[in-house]
């Protein structure tokens, strides 16, 4: 598979979404984000050997027609990898400059195309994003938390540290460019692909959950009495709330079982994503959400979000 270096042009339009829109800091846009176009798309997201290429050596047309216009490009983005020494995570996100389109199907009138914004590697299990942080940065989280970096801190690297000092809480949202946003502001936060990508059901052969587990990756930071504080979207849909809410307590739950503590920021809104609210808003809103966690009674969390 091939692995983007951050040194691959991003365009102006991207830096604008990434660097003004999202307000995330420009070394790490460099160390993290890329521009992939072409062939190497493909080769990106079907890097899976669970996808069979055909004798010709090409891909299968289901799995070239899931990209539409792949010449026109996008960026990706690839963070480090908790369960392989922090070496380059091979799984990772990429957003298309022109999104494919899903029609829909049957014959309802209020159906509507959806589009696809972001793309992961096809027939791999989600991961979570652990950002490569600039050394700024990371002097400023320690500084945050009144912790004072050592030559072996340095030598070891940012999320190791991290590991090592549970007392330093981490932030948990949806999206890598909040994830981003966060880390720029001097706080430790990890991304996951979607609300329910924080645990996986485990099924039985009639498809049956037997039971839910953290994903290794969070499960790997889940030490005795590490805070997490999720930091999901503001909502208004009803549905949407119970989704967020119902997939936002089983995390929890999993994570007070593994002895950690867990927080919710609501965000106040109007702005929907936590980078949003931090480019409207600023710094200091932030800070007054984050010291507002919501309630919990009986060791539960109760009105998560509504």
């Amino acid at each position: 598979m091939s692995v983007l270096t951050p040194t691959d042009t991003l365009s102006s339009t991207h830096l604008q979404e990434l660097g003004v829109k999202s307000g995330i800091n420009s070394e790490l846009i460099q160390l993290n984000f890329s521009f992939m176009s072409g062939n190497t798309v493909y080769d990106t997201l079907c890097s899976s050997p669970k996808i069979k290429r055909l004798n010709s050596g090409r891909l299968p047309k289901w799995a070239m027609d899931l990209m539409q216009r792949p010449e026109q490009g996008g960026w990706w983005c690839s963070g480090l990898d908790p369960l392989n020494d922090w070496q380059a995570m091979q799984w990772g996100c990429f957003k298309p400059d022109v999104p494919r389109v899903i029609e829909p199907q049957g014959f309802n009138p209020k159906a509507k195309a959806k589009t696809i914004k972001y793309e992961h590697p096809l027939k791999t299990k989600t991961r979570a994003f652990f950002l490569r942080v600039p050394n700024h940065i990371w002097e400023a989280i320690a500084e945050r938390y009144g912790l004072t970096l050592s030559d072996t801190d340095r030598g070891q690297g940012f999320w190791p540290w991290v590991w090592e000092n549970p007392s330093i809480p981490i932030l948990v949202t949806e999206g890598v460019k909040k994830a981003a946003c966060l880390l720029s502001n001097g706080y430790v936060a990890i991304a996951l692909p979607g609300i329910s990508m924080g645990y996986r059901a485990i099924r039985d052969e009639n498809d049956v959950v037997l039971k839910r587990e953290l994903i290794p990756e969070l499960q790997h930071f889940a030490t005795l009495g590490r805070e997490f504080r999720f930091c999901f979207d503001y909502e208004t849909k009803q549905k949407t709330i119970q989704s967020v809410n119902t997939n936002l307590g089983i995390t929890a739950s999993l994570l007070i079982k593994s002895a950690s503590q867990v927080k919710i920021i609501q965000l106040p809104g109007p702005e929907k994503g936590v980078d949003d609210f931090i480019v409207g808003q600023g710094r200091s809103p932030l800070r007054s959400a984050i010291r507002r966690p919501l309630p919990r009674r009986n060791g539960k969390l109760i009105n998560l979000i509504c």
